[in-house]
């Protein structure tokens, strides 16, 4: 029987991915280890996190590989049934162990770039390893903002002043970009600040329709991943890294334990290995995490990963999700903000 992979990625460029994973697929299947992937995100029939709730609950869990964006999945604890004391560890640190005794497998199965082994991305006792990041960078319009009497932004802070109302979109408060880019500010500047942020940004459905507010000039700013503010092919639009770092959306991997080892290991050096991910950065601009893969000239080069900005664990621990989600749901009604 093939083990089962829960793929839910990057959705800008899901027929690339589909394709790469087909094909190298067959290589697998041919070398005798078999998967099934199973796809998820915007336009499937389900999303990845009400499958995982429901077959928690209804205790047929059959997802073997889990691999995904959403950061609920990852840091809120309502998924925790699904995972604890079933996923091998990810040997976020060295004295980690898997359930059964055996020593982790994650620097063999899936190997990450020295600085990210020390970020917020890397959460001790975790079964998640990460596997490429999303930056979510500033998109300037500097003819809008000029005519609208503001400077080029150089941090997220700034989004947060009144005179920013307005004039900055943001997208997506019902999936991970969106709801990254809360978390974040909550975590960075507080609870108060992700309600300013909420009130004076313009709200969109996706990010790409933030994008096209710039593009436009309807917006001085977004907030959007780098795929788009470095295509945009107006001299009037600049990419800024914020200077508390690019917010991170990582795409995190996680294996159960009753899979064998050998074949996690020929799905971690296949589907999310170095060829993977060097297709990923070209095509949609994020960052690999696999220390073989160059880093691209924007996110640092070869003089290192630049700054990114992702919540530490103290914070998730802390966070009241109730607030949060009730922050996330307000979208254009800010008279709905939480209060106490």
């Amino acid at each position: 029987m093939p083990y089962n992979v829960y793929w839910n990625n990057i959705c800008l460029v899901t027929r690339a991915e589909e394709q790469y994973i087909s094909r190298t697929l067959g290589d697998c299947h041919g070398a005798g280890v078999g998967f099934a992937v199973e796809y998820f995100g915007l336009g499937r029939a389900s999303g990845l996190g009400e499958r995982l709730k429901e077959e928690a609950l209804s205790g047929r869990e059959s997802g073997d590989i889990i691999v995904t964006t959403n950061g609920d999945i990852v840091q809120e604890q309502g998924y925790q049934p699904y995972f604890a004391g079933k996923f091998r560890m990810a040997g976020n640190l060295p004295e980690d162990r898997d359930f059964h005794g055996m020593p982790h497998i994650g620097e063999e199965w899936l190997p990450v770039r020295s600085g990210l082994e020390e970020s917020n991305l890397f959460q001790a006792g975790s079964c998640f390893r990460p596997f490429i990041v999303i930056p979510l960078v500033l998109a300037v319009n500097l003819r809008a903002a000029a005519a609208a009497g503001l400077p080029e932004p150089e941090s997220l802070e700034e989004l947060l002043e009144d005179r920013w109302e307005g004039n900055f979109a943001f997208g997506g408060l019902h999936n991970s970009a969106g709801r990254t880019l809360a978390r974040t500010i909550w975590w960075l500047y507080g609870r108060a600040a992700a309600e300013r942020l909420v009130r004076l940004g313009r709200k969109l459905s996706m990010p790409a329709h933030a994008f096209s507010q710039v593009m436009t000039g309807a917006a001085a700013a977004a907030v959007v991943p780098a795929i788009f503010a470095g295509r945009g092919g107006n001299p009037d639009i600049k990419a800024v890294w914020p200077r508390e770092g690019a917010v991170a959306i990582p795409s995190y991997a996680a294996v159960r334990h009753t899979v064998d080892s050998q074949a996690a290991i020929a799905f971690g050096r296949s589907i999310l290995g170095e060829e993977h991910q060097r297709l990923l950065r070209d095509q949609a601009a994020v960052i690999p995490c696999h220390p073989g893969v160059s880093l691209p000239l924007w996110a640092g080069g070869e003089a290192g990963l630049r700054r990114l900005a992702y919540p530490d664990q103290k914070f998730f621990d802390r966070l009241d999700l109730s607030l949060f989600n009730a922050l996330c749901a307000v979208g254009a009604n800010p008279g709905l903000l939480p209060q106490g």
